[in-house]
């Protein structure tokens, strides 16, 4: 994952995880049902990880621009 894709993923975690919270916390509420509001929760969790988690390729469309190697002199290594 590069920078930007890891970033992606961060919101992306954020966005789900509070939404199902919102959406879990209505229905609880509305039903009177704790254990209910805890399964939708745990769903959006699950669904959050299984988005963030892995290194899906939509992550890795900014690739990091390596320098180049260094032509070391061996002259210069056997001083040493």
């Amino acid at each position: 994952m590069d920078f930007i894709g890891q970033r992606n993923a961060e919101n992306a975690l954020m966005v789900i995880v509070i939404i199902a919270a919102v959406i879990s916390f209505i229905a609880g509420y509305a039903m009177k049902d704790f254990s209910l509001m805890v399964k939708i929760n745990g769903v959006g969790l699950a669904l959050a990880l299984l988005v963030s988690i892995p290194d899906w390729p939509i992550y890795n469309r900014n690739p990091w621009k390596w320098l180049p190697d260094l032509e070391v002199d061996e002259k210069a290594q056997k001083k040493k």
